[in-house]
C-alpha cells in the first residue's frame, strides 16, 4: 500500500469542492500473505516464514558472530533484542509494511531508525546475504551511540549533523573492509580527477557516498590504526560535529585531512597506471555523461557480434536498447521497463540478456506483478512476441542454447540459487542443481550439450564465502564437474570449444576478462584495465562488456585477444570462512503474535494573545512488521470543541487494505463573497484500498457524519461575517475512485510517465450531494534534467446541498486570487516547462547562505468554475485569433528551491486571454511539490 491512504481518509470529506479528495502514487502490493515466526538469540529476534528456515539459521549464525566483532571494536553493547525481519526475495522484501514508502529494486536492506528494526531479503548469494546483514547490523550500533535517544528532538537535531557519507561509508567499511567495487571506484575518481573533497561530499548522494565514504575509512585506519576508526566514531557522538572530531581524533584541520586523504589515494593508484589500461581505443557504445544515468550494463552481442544489447538507466526507468558495433550508433529502445506491471523492474543490478542463435530475438528476465518472468523481444518489430512465468520467488541471467529449445537461467526458490533449464516446446522446467551454493551466469558449450556456469559449490557441503569456480553440467549425464581452481570471483563464464573458458575474474584488486588454458590450466588476460569490469558478453570474435569509467558504467565492444602471453595469477581465496549451520537450532521457534509498540510521539504547544492556547500532537503505533498501525493527529486550539482531531487505524497484511478514521475536523467553505459555511464535522469512514498493479488500483469508503453548520453573510457596516443560521445534519458518505500512476519523481517534481484518476462521490440522508471528478495528468521528459507538464481537470457537483469548486491561487489558476473563481462545474487545464536554473548560488551578503539545484518554470494555467445555468463558451476568434471567453487564463514564472523536506515555490503570473497580458501581476510564495 502507498501512503496516498492517509491522505485520502484524513481529508476525503472535507468538503467536495475545497480539497480534491484524492492522491496519486503508486502501490505497495501484498501479493502473497507470509505466515510469520520468530527464533531468538542472545541479541537477536529473528522472523521468518516457511521457505526462510536455512535463512533463519544463516542469519542467526552470523548476526552473533558479527555482534561479538562490532561489540568488541566499538565497545558498545545494545540494550535490546534487535528485530531482524527476512524475505526470500527481492519480490517479497518490496511487500514489507515495516515502512510504507515503495522500495525500489537498489534497496539491498535497511534499518528502520526508531524501533531498530534489520529487513534484509535474500537475492541469491549468501556472501552478499552476510554483507547485507552486516552492513545493517553497523546502523544497529550507530543508532545505539548516535542517537540513542531518537524520540528526544535534541537526539534529532544532533542526527543532522552527522553526514550520510559517514553513516554509510562506516557501515560499508566495517562489513566488508574493501572491496573490488570500492577499488574500482576510487581508481576512477583519482584518475580522472573526480574525488569529492571531504568537505562536499555531504552535499551528494547515491552510491558514490558509499563508496568514498568507505574509502575514507580505510585511509582512516590505514594511516592511524583500526582503534582510531571507533575512537572517531564515538568522538562524532560527543563532538556532534565531523570537524571538530577530526580535529579532536586525528589533530588535523579539515583543509589538512582533505590533502593527506587524496595523496593517500594517488600513491596507491598513480603507479598502476603504467600497467593497466584505460578505455580509449576500443569502440564505445555508450557514454552516460552525455545520455544521462549511471549504469549502462549487461551487454548482450548477436551471435555474428554485429549488434549489442544492453539495459540503461538514462531515462530513469530502466529501459533496453539496440545499438551496432560496426557504427557504434544507438539503433533504439526495445524495451521500456518500469511503466508496466509485467516491466516493473528489469533486473538492472544483475542484469542478464541473450540473443537467440539466429539473431531474431533477445530474452530478458523481468521483474513481474505478481513474480519474475522471462520475457522474448522480436527484434525487427521491437515488441514482446511470448512471456514466459517459470513460478519462482527470482529468476536472472537468462541464455538461449544453440539449438533454440532451451532457456537455462538461473532461479530462486526457498532461499537457495539454482540452475534451471526451460522448454520452450513442451513449457517444461527442469531443476538442475539444487543446494544451498550460489550459482550464477549460465551459458552452453557450442554442442548445447554441457552448461557452463559460476558456483560455490563444496561436495564436502560445506558453505564458503567469495570462493566461486567454473563448472561443467552434462545434460546427458548429469555429471558435474568443476573446471577452474576457486577464486574470489568468477562471472560470466564461457567454454571456448574443450579447450578454455573465459570469465570476468579479480586481477590485481579489479574486475577484469581472464582466459584459462583447461589444458595447461594457466591463467592469462584478455583485459587489463585499470577500472572493474561489471559483466561481459560474446559474440563472434568480439567482446562487450560494461566497464566504470568516469564516474559511471558504459558499454565498450573490442576484438578479444590474449594480451599477455605469459601466464597472469588471479587475486587468489582468503582463508575459507564456513558457516556453521549445523550448530544452530529453530527449535525455539514461535508464531508470530501481535506486538504493539509506539513508532513516534511528538508536539508542540503556544500561546499567543489574539488566539489562545494552540499546539498539535501526533502518535504513531504499529506493530512489529507492521501490518496494524494507529495513528493519532490532533491539534489544539482553545479547546477540545474547537480542535481537529483524527484516530486512524490501518489494516494492511492482504492484498485489500483497510482503514477506519474516526475525526472531528473544521472547514470553511466560500459559496460567494458574500456567504460562508463554517462547519464542524464528526464522523467515521471505512476505507478500502485494492491495488490491481504497483501502477492501477481502486479504492472505496463509506461511513456515517455529523457536520454543524454555521451559515456566516457579510456585514458590510460592521466589515465582518455574521452567523445568520446554524443547524446540524446527518450523512451517509460514499466514494470510489480508480487511480493510475506511472510517473518518474524527482524531489521536484514528476518528470515523466502519466498519471489519472477518475471518481465520484456523494452523501445522502440529510444533507445530499453527488460530485464527479477526473484528473489527467502527462509528463514528458525533454532533456536529462527538463521536461513539460500537462494537466486537465474537471468536475461536476450536483444534488440540493452541493458545494462549489474554487480556482484561483498557486495550485490552480495563478494569476487570480485564492479561491476567487465559484462554480458548480469545473474545468482547468496547466502546462508548465520546467527547467533547470541556478544549480548553485552562494552568498556572503547579507547573509551567508548556499544554495544548490534551483529549478525555474515557465506556465499557463486556463480554466473556470461555473453554475450549471450559465452557458459555457471556452473560446473565440477575434480578429483572426484565437482568443479564451469563458475561460480564465494566466501566464507566468517562477522558481523551485529545494530546502531538505520541502520546496520553496514562488511564482509571477499574470492574466492572459492568449491575444495579450495584463497589466497586474500577481506573487505567490507556497510551499509543497509541483505536481
Amino acid at each position: 500500500m502507498s501512503t496516498l491512504i492517509l491522505g485520502i481518509l484524513t481529508s476525503l470529506f472535507a468538503g467536495f469542492g475545497v480539497g480534491y479528495p484524492y492522491t496519486f502514487g503508486k502501490n505497495k502490493v501484498q501479493y502473497k500473505e507470509f505466515h510469520w515466526k520468530i527464533t531468538e538469540t542472545e541479541h537477536f529476534r529473528i522472523f521468518y516464514y516457511p521457505g526462510e528456515e536455512p535463512l533463519a539459521r544463516f542469519a542467526s549464525w552470523n548476526l552473533e558472530n558479527t555482534y561479538q566483532r562490532y561489540s568488541k571494536l566499538l565497545n558498545t553493547e545494545l540494550e535490546e533484542k534487535i528485530p531482524v525481519i527476512l524475505y526470500k526475495s527481492h519480490k517479497d522484501f518490496q511487500q514489507t509494511n515495516v515502512t510504507l514508502s515503495l522500495i525500489e529494486e537498489g534497496v539491498g536492506g535497511f534499518t528502520e531508525s526508531f524501533k531498530r528494526r534489520v529487513v534484509v531479503p535474500f537475492t541469491g548469494s549468501y556472501a552478499v546475504f552476510k554483507h547485507v546483514l552486516d552492513h545493517e547490523l553497523v546502523h544497529v550500533f550507530q543508532y545505539e551511540i548516535f542517537f540513542k535517544n531518537l524520540r528526544n528532538p535534541l537526539s534529532i537535531a544532533t542526527s543532522f549533523r552527522i553526514p550520510l557519507w559517514v553513516i554509510e561509508g562506516s557501515a560499508e567499511y566495517f562489513s566488508e573492509g574493501w572491496s573490488p567495487e570500492a577499488e574500482s571506484f576510487i581508481r576512477d575518481q583519482v584518475i580522472n580527477n573526480t574525488l569529492i573533497p571531504i568537505t562536499r561530499l555531504s552535499e551528494y548522494g547515491g552510491y558514490l557516498i558509499y563508496k568514498e565514504g568507505e574509502a575514507f575509512f580505510r585511509y582512516l585506519a590505514d594511516e592511524f590504526g583500526e582503534e582510531k576508526v571507533a575512537n572517531f566514531i564515538h568522538l562524532l557522538k560527543l563532538q556532534g560535529n565531523f570537524e571538530e572530531a577530526i580535529q579532536k581524533a586525528l589533530g588535523m584541520n579539515m583543509e589538512d585531512l582533505e590533502e593527506s586523504f587524496a595523496f593517500y589515494y594517488k600513491k596507491r593508484v598513480y603507479p598502476l597506471i603504467q600497467d593497466h589500461a584505460v578505455p580509449d581505443q576500443e569502440k564505445r557504445i555508450t557514454d552516460h555523461e552525455k545520455s544521462g544515468g549511471f549504469l549502462n550494463v549487461g551487454p548482450a552481442l548477436s551471435p555474428d557480434g554485429s549488434l549489442v544489447a544492453f539495459i540503461s538507466d538514462r531515462t530513469g526507468y530502466t529501459d533496453i536498447y539496440l545499438a551496432s558495433t560496426v557504427t557504434g550508433k544507438l539503433i533504439g529502445k526495445l524495451v521500456s521497463g518500469g511503466k508496466t506491471p509485467d516491466l516493473e523492474n528489469l533486473h538492472l543490478l544483475r542484469p542478464g540478456l541473450s540473443f537467440s542463435p539466429d539473431g531474431q530475438y533477445l530474452i530478458f528476465a523481468a521483474q513481474g506483478n505478481t513474480s519474475d518472468l522471462l520475457h522474448i523481444v522480436d527484434i525487427q518489430k521491437k515488441k514482446i512476441i511470448r512471456t514466459i512465468s517459470p513460478g519462482l520467488d527470482a529468476v536472472y541471467t537468462p541464455v538461449w542454447s544453440p539449438d533454440s529449445v532451451h532457456i537455462a537461467f538461473v532461479g530462486l526458490k526457498d532461499s537457495q540459487s539454482d540452475i534451471y533449464l526451460y522448454d520452450l516446446r513442451s513449457g517444461e522446467l527442469q531443476q538442475i542443481t539444487d543446494d544451498l551454493y550460489e550459482d550464477r551466469d549460465p551459458s552452453f558449450s557450442p554442442d548445447g550439450q554441457t552448461l557452463i556456469f559460476s558456483s560455490e559449490y563444496r561436495e564436502d557441503g560445506t558453505l564458503t564465502f567469495r570462493q566461486y569456480a567454473v563448472f561443467s553440467y552434462r545434460l546427458d549425464t548429469g555429471q558435474r564437474t568443476r573446471l577452474t581452481p576457486y577464486l574470489p570471483e568468477v562471472k560470466n563464464p564461457v567454454l571456448l570449444g574443450d579447450t578454455a573458458v573465459t570469465f570476468v575474474g579479480l586481477v590485481d584488486g579489479v574486475s577484469n576478462v581472464v582466459y584459462y588454458d583447461l589444458r595447461s590450466q594457466k591463467f592469462y588476460q584478455l583485459t587489463r584495465y585499470l577500472t572493474g569490469i561489471r559483466e561481459l558478453g560474446h559474440g563472434g570474435d568480439y567482446i562487450a562488456f560494461s566497464l566504470l569509467w568516469k564516474g559511471g558504467y558504459d558499454v565498450f565492444v573490442t576484438k578479444w585477444e590474449i594480451l599477455q602471453p605469459e601466464p597472469v595469477s588471479p587475486d587468489t581465496v582468503p582463508g575459507p570462512e564456513i558457516a556453521d549451520l549445523d550448530s544452530v537450532s529453530l527449535s525455539n521457534s514461535k508464531e508470530y503474535t501481535l506486538e504493539f509498540s509506539v513508532d513516534w510521539l511528538a508536539g508542540g504547544l503556544q500561546y499567543l494573545t489574539p488566539f489562545g492556547l494552540f499546539g498539535a500532537l501526533t502518535i504513531g503505533i504499529s506493530d512489529a512488521l507492521g501490518n496494524h498501525r494507529i495513528i493519532l493527529n490532533t491539534d489544539l486550539f482553545q479547546n477540545i470543541q474547537t480542535s481537529n482531531f483524527d484516530l486512524l487505524y490501518l489494516y494492511l497484511p492482504k492484498r485489500v487494505d483497510l482503514g477506519f478514521n474516526l475525526y472531528q475536523l473544521w472547514n470553511i467553505y466560500y459559496l460567494s463573497y458574500t456567504d460562508v459555511i463554517l462547519e464542524q464535522t464528526r464522523g467515521f469512514l471505512t476505507l478500502a484500498y485494492y491495488p490491481f498493479t504497483r501502477f492501477f488500483r481502486m479504492e472505496a469508503g463509506i461511513g456515517l457524519e455529523f457536520p454543524y453548520r454555521y451559515y456566516l453573510t457579510y456585514n458590510y457596516l460592521q466589515n465582518r461575517y455574521d452567523v445568520v443560521d446554524s443547524r446540524g445534519y446527518k450523512t451517509v458518505q460514499g466514494y470510489v475512485g480508480w487511480v493510475y500512476d506511472n510517473a518518474l519523481y524527482t524531489p521536484f517534481y514528476p518528470v515523466d510517465g502519466e498519471r489519472f484518476f477518475v471518481g465520484a462521490a456523494g452523501t445522502a440522508w440529510e444533507l445530499k450531494q453527488q460530485i464527479f471528478f477526473a484528473d489527467f495528468r502527462k509528463y514528458f521528459r525533454l532533456t536529462p534534467r527538463s521536461s513539460w507538464a500537462f494537466r486537465l481537470m474537471g468536475g461536476v457537483s450536483l444534488g440540493q446541498d452541493a458545494l462549489p469548486f474554487w480556482l484561483g491561487g498557486p495550485s490552480t489558476l495563478r494569476g487570480y486570487n485564492y479561491d476567487e473563481i465559484v462554480g458548480y462545474n469545473m474545468l482547468l487545464f496547466n502546462t508548465e516547462l520546467r527547467i533547470p536554473f541556478i544549480d548553485h548560488l552562494k552568498l556572503s551578503f547579507p547573509l551567508p547562505l548556499e544554495l544548490r539545484h534551483i529549478r525555474g518554470v515557465i506556465f499557463l494555467d486556463m480554466g473556470n468554475a461555473w453554475d450549471p445555468y450559465q452557458a459555457f463558451h471556452p473560446f473565440t476568434f477575434r480578429d483572426g485569433l484565437l482568443q479564451l471567453k469563458d475561460l480564465r487564463g494566466d501566464a507566468g514564472v517562477g522558481i523551485r528551491i529545494g530546502l531538505g523536506f520541502v520546496n520553496l515555490k514562488f511564482d509571477i503570473a499574470k492574466k492572459t486571454d492568449l491575444t495579450s497580458l495584463s497589466t497586474e501581476t500577481r506573487y505567490y510564495f507556497s510551499v509543497g511539490q509541483d505536481c
